[in-house]
């Protein structure tokens, strides 16, 4: 291939300083995109949690107008799936009892709590929180401990984000989870 020269004496070809700079502009361009996409991605996670955690708080509400303030409380698993109505307050009675409908609780992105109003909710392992009368929370699922899919390691800036929902349906973010619209 030949190179034309132009009248000051440059060629019309790039040079590989340019070639260089243009290629770490694409470069830069598509770290910026991943990061967006991951952040996006995850908060598509967080409105989708945020949602079943609204339906889970209505559930755990009807539970406690049904039970005389009694609240159920405890983690929500695939175990409520087949369990039986006892009307004890125990998790599952949300499901087993028919205030939820039954689905794959351990394929979701969130671990879910049914609480009692009247205990503080620990049982959700979330901090950056202030009030009381929480009757459900939802908490990012962390790898380790069994928990290998549909989860974020320890070390992601993700792996600290929640949510809780007090008695008036109120739902509060922790750990820099993003605010429900």
């Amino acid at each position: 291939m030949s190179e034309t020269s132009i009248p000051n004496g440059r060629s019309k070809a790039f040079t590989m300083m340019e070639l260089l700079i243009v290629v770490m502009i694409i470069g830069i361009l598509m770290v910026l995109s991943v990061v967006w996409y991951l952040r996006s991605s995850e908060q598509a996670k967080a409105s989708q949690a945020v949602s079943e955690l609204n339906m889970l708080a209505a559930a755990n509400r009807g539970y406690s107008i049904d039970h005389r303030r009694l609240y159920a409380a405890g983690a929500i698993s695939n175990a409520c799936n087949s369990a039986a109505c006892v009307g004890n307050g125990t998790p599952c009675d949300v499901v087993a009892c028919g205030y939820l409908k039954s689905q794959d609780w351990n394929a979701e992105q969130y671990n879910f709590f049914v609480l009692d109003p009247a205990a503080a909710p620990a049982a959700c392992n979330l901090s950056g929180f202030s009030g009381s009368n929480f009757v459900a929370c939802a908490k990012r699922k962390v790898c380790g401990g069994g928990v290998t899919s549909n989860c974020v390691s320890a070390s992601s800036p993700y792996a600290s984000w929640g949510y809780l929902v007090d008695t008036s349906g109120v739902i509060q973010p922790t750990g820099g989870a993003p605010t429900p619209s």
